[in-house]
């Protein structure tokens, strides 16, 4: 259900792209956002996030290296991970949502 104050936002945001308020890296941030999917995997967060999908990475990542951060940092269930492989032969193990909200600074930060 929609309220006033909804309403409201629609028509702010609405008038900001019509007049040329905000940049197209917002409106393609705002784009992006509207059409993810419901469900989305690794790869569709990955692409959300500008990464390129074409980097050597792995979805799963090993699972010592991962225990033997927990042990320090417990909070790492939270994130949603893969290990990229595209800066060296050992892999690097990359926080996706981490990519995703430097994504959304960046551009709203310009």
């Amino acid at each position: 259900m929609n309220t006033k104050k909804d309403e409201t936002k629609k028509e702010i945001l609405l008038d900001a792209i019509k007049n040329d308020y905000i940049n197209n890296d917002v409106i393609n941030l705002i784009y992006d956002i509207v059409n993810i999917s419901e469900f989305p995997n690794k790869r569709d967060l990955l692409k959300f996030a500008g990464y390129d999908v074409n980097k050597t990475f792995d979805t799963a990542y090993p699972i010592d290296y991962f225990r033997r951060i927990e042990e320090i940092y417990p909070d790492l269930k939270k994130g949603n991970y893969i290990f990229d492989y595209s800066q060296n032969n050992y892999g690097e193990l990359v926080n996706i949502n981490n990519l995703i909200v430097n994504r959304i600074l960046k551009t709203l930060m310009r």
